[in-house]
């Protein structure tokens, strides 16, 4: 190859060449995307009532969907099928280590017909299921919203690979505790506690007997969301981000509400465990309220807010990195620290040092 034909080239570019990191690499992790696929099905087939119906017979009555019309067309189911199915195909694209150019488009195009295919076969369960009706636009609107998933890839996978980046370091970072902080929200912690004991009822209802209470349990729901399915879907979604904004608290008591220093990842454990516990203390004394039914679901969202706190608090913390309050965590090599100017005087404690 001449001299003018290799300059030529490296001006072009070598379109073969990998190019850098891009949304579909592997720093997004691959969980995000089963656990949304696990959720997406689960919900499409709540309440799980199954009927009697032969193979051939749902099968036939599936190929007729698309000669079936109705004039009767809800907007906001319409919105919420191409809406539930961008998150899927996004993240999905994210996960994949698609580097090359063809690579990418051919990605692509492969989650949209796996998301189209999966749409197809959760219509076609929901055959075998009274409570569901299964329609040919429901996978039209699915397909539209994983083409629109895989659009927005390029444009958010950056975003989300940077997010899943900052998660890994916070999580292996050494968090030290914030006595001033730590004062006020013990104060905090029983006014907060009230109101949500006022929320769920246990205030303000009824007690039941202890007999009474355990009659019920032969007619409650136990799987997680099932009452939300037949209500309203505005009111279900209404309720369900109430419950996740009262427990984003819990998250935030459960990171500085410590003592010692510790790791973004124990405290972000112990934000899910405090929430757990809540929830189920509460949902469980549901159980003895008159007018009140526990909810599985709740314990969920109560998991999402515990999370959506402890990442509050997280920021919180990654604010005071500079004061000395945060200390990487490293293995085998030494940690070089610095003593702040007010810790001069005496030795410097984990949470009065600042590292690189």
């Amino acid at each position: 190859m001449t001299s003018a034909a290799q300059d030529h080239r490296a001006r072009l570019g070598d379109r073969d060449a990998p190019s850098a990191p891009l949304p579909h690499d592997r720093t997004v992790p691959a969980w995000p995307a089963l656990a949304y696929l696990a959720l997406l099905i689960y919900g499409s087939l709540l309440p799980f009532d199954l009927q009697p119906r032969s193979a051939p017979e749902a099968w036939a009555a599936f190929t007729r969907l698309s000669q079936e019309t109705s004039s009767l067309v809800s907007w906001s189911d319409w919105g919420l099928n191409i809406a539930l199915y961008v998150p899927l195909a996004l993240l999905a694209l994210c996960a994949l280590p698609l580097r090359r150019h063809w690579a990418r488009f051919a990605g692509s195009l492969a989650v949209v017909i796996a998301c189209i295919g999966l749409s197809a076969c959760i219509e076609f369960a929901q055959m075998f299921l009274s409570s569901r009706t299964p329609l040919f636009r429901d996978i039209v609107a699915n397909a539209l919203g994983a083409g629109i998933g895989a659009l927005l890839a390029p444009v958010a996978g950056p975003g989300l690979a940077g997010l899943a980046a900052l998660v890994r370091r916070s999580a292996a970072r050494t968090y030290g505790p914030f006595p001033l902080i730590r004062a006020v929200l013990i104060m905090a912690v029983v006014p907060y506690l009230l109101l949500l004991s006022w929320g769920s009822g246990w205030i303000s209802r009824e007690w039941l007997a202890p007999d009474a209470a355990l009659a019920r349990l032969g007619g409650m729901p136990f799987l997680p969301f099932q009452r939300a399915y037949f209500a309203d879907t505005l009111f279900a979604i209404r309720s369900a981000t109430i419950v996740v904004v009262a427990f984003i608290p819990m998250g935030i008591f459960a990171w500085l509400l410590r003592w010692a220093p510790a790791s973004g990842r124990g405290l972000m454990r112990r934000a899910w465990a405090i929430s757990a516990l809540a929830s189920l203390g509460l949902e469980a004394g549901k159980l003895f309220l008159a007018g009140r039914q526990p909810d599985a679901g709740n314990l969920l969202l109560a998991l999402a807010g515990g999370t959506l706190g402890g990442c509050a608090a997280w920021f919180l913390s990654r604010a005071r990195v500079s004061g000395g309050e945060a200390v990487p965590q490293s293995k085998g090599l030494p940690m070089p620290r610095i003593a702040t100017s007010w810790s001069c005087a005496g030795p410097a404690r984990t949470s009065e040092i600042t590292a690189w």
